[in-house]
């Protein structure tokens, strides 16, 4: 680009900053530790300037045409491909989380869940503090820390689950510190459902 046109000055320095930009894209993308779709979206801006350019560059208006169509129809079959599952790489069913294995047992339910399975989620509600178990794991291995039982305690109170997933039986060491939650729930396998005191 730089040697096919003869830039003015601004132009020149718009050039430089978008392949200026364009660098830093690249170096963020190998930087991120995970990479998501909408990880890209910063690389809109220079590649539009960059695609554009290009395009206006060519002197033979048949074959700039081309080149649009080309594009356009390539891009469109990629996208058209890529959502039908056509191309192994991509899969957009990985952006969708699982069914969960409780889903047949558990039904419009409020649910706390303190494991990985967001699935649970599609036909219940979520009820407590703890979504992501990642981020509430330190919590419930961590029950001899009065702060953390005091945060279950109020997450229980403020906004009780009907049904909590536990599979490593993490909540046994809470119920003995916080007995009117113990009296609350029946423990059946990995579940704790809540009973209904009158």
């Amino acid at each position: 680009l730089n040697r096919g046109a003869r830039f003015t000055k601004y132009q020149s320095q718009l050039f430089q900053v978008m392949f200026q930009w364009l660098l830093v894209c690249l170096v963020q993308v190998f930087l991120a530790r995970e990479l998501t779709p909408h990880s890209f979206i910063i690389f809109i801006p220079s590649l539009a300037y960059f695609i554009s350019h290009y395009l206006l560059l060519i002197r033979r208006k048949w074959i700039a045409e081309t080149m649009f169509w080309v594009f356009l129809i390539g891009l469109l079959s990629f996208n058209w491909l890529a959502r039908y599952g056509r191309i192994e790489s991509i899969r957009y069913s990985d952006l969708f989380p699982k069914e969960s294995p409780y889903s047949n047992q558990i039904s419009n339910l409020r649910v706390m869940v303190l494991t990985k399975d967001p699935g649970i989620y599609q036909k219940n509600k979520m009820a407590g503090y703890f979504l992501d178990w990642e981020l509430s794991r330190e919590i419930f291995e961590q029950p001899d820390y009065y702060e953390n039982v005091l945060l279950v305690s109020k997450a229980f109170k403020s906004d009780p689950p009907d049904v909590v997933i536990v599979p490593n039986n993490l909540m046994s060491k809470f119920f003995d510190r916080i007995p009117e939650l113990k009296a609350r729930y029946r423990r059946n396998g990995i579940l704790y459902r809540r009973e209904i005191v009158p």
